[in-house]
């Protein structure tokens, strides 16, 4: 079962200015923010009748990469494996009950080196079992098919 929340309401962008529109206006409504939001996705998933278990995965690509580590070190939170795709967000995950895989661009505009060596540095430094790949030749968006 998988759920793909739509945090810009079927709004899409094709290029690196539109997505940069996009992500600064993700704030959802005043009623409700974007955390809040992605909670009550969480919670529709986890009481769906095809999901089996108490736990989940999160995937995410570039920003929703980033969402997804934040989300990973909300230990109420039922988040046990958490894959980001050139997305890096530090942070202190000890309270985090998820494992990592993170995918790394060689050459990323959005995701500098220090950035992404900085969440290795604190996925160790709180125990959380984690693997990191950095693709060579590679930049932002490389597992989208048209890059």
């Amino acid at each position: 079962m998988a759920l793909a929340p739509d945090l810009f309401g079927g709004k899409t962008a094709t290029t690196v200015a539109g997505a940069r529109r996009l992500r600064a206006a993700a704030t959802r409504s005043r009623r409700e923010t974007v955390y809040r939001f992605i909670e009550r996705e969480i919670g529709f998933l986890q009481n769906h009748d095809a999901v089996r278990g108490k736990t989940i995965g999160v995937v995410g690509f570039s920003m929703g990469g980033h969402w997804a580590l934040w989300l990973a070190r909300r230990p109420e939170l039922p988040i046990a494996a958490t894959v980001a795709f050139y997305a890096a967000r530090s942070g202190d995950f000890s309270t985090s009950r998820s494992a990592f895989l993170c995918h790394f661009a060689e050459h990323d505009e959005w995701v500098s080196k220090a950035a992404s060596r900085k969440l290795s540095r604190d996925l160790a430094a709180a125990d959380r079992p984690s693997t990191v790949h950095e693709y060579p030749g590679t930049s932002h968006w490389f597992f989208e098919s048209d890059r």
